[in-house]
């Protein structure tokens, strides 16, 4: 089943990597290196999420991967701003790191949301359980 996460993450990722290894490479010299750890990284992270081994631990790897997206765009936008890059060059990247972005915040809200759904049903079985055994030993 398609994941748009995943598959936009790594379409930014193999677009970094051809932007920093192509015609552009040495208009990059200066943050290259940055650009690409940071795209790299956030695919990277996007795929390790994947195999959480907990709902927490699964927003949190997509968590570090989305905060790779933000760098990424910096970087990118940097490129642009200072005349590494031509605008028409970087805005499909741009793009697709704003498109990660968009797609791990909803993705983490949600679970934090269903989680905390969770906590509290357990909160209250637990505190009427309690009520219940408190109600009874008064009987």
């Amino acid at each position: 089943m398609p994941n748009p996460i995943v598959d936009r993450s790594y379409t930014l990722a193999v677009t970094v990597v051809k932007l920093c290894t192509g015609p552009w490479a040495d208009k990059l010299d200066l943050i290259r290196a940055q650009l690409f750890r940071a795209a790299t990284g956030c695919g990277a992270n996007v795929e390790e999420s994947q195999a959480g081994e907990s709902p927490r631990d699964f927003a949190h790897k997509l968590g570090i991967a989305t905060k790779e997206a933000h760098e990424t765009r910096y970087w990118l936008r940097l490129a642009r701003d200072s005349g590494l890059l031509p605008a028409e060059v970087v805005q499909e990247p741009i793009s697709l790191a704003e498109e990660v972005m968009e797609l791990g915040h909803s993705i983490i809200a949600s679970t934090r949301l269903r989680q905390g759904l969770k906590t509290a049903v357990s909160v209250l079985v637990l505190a009427s359980a309690a009520f219940a055994g408190y109600f009874l030993l008064e009987i």
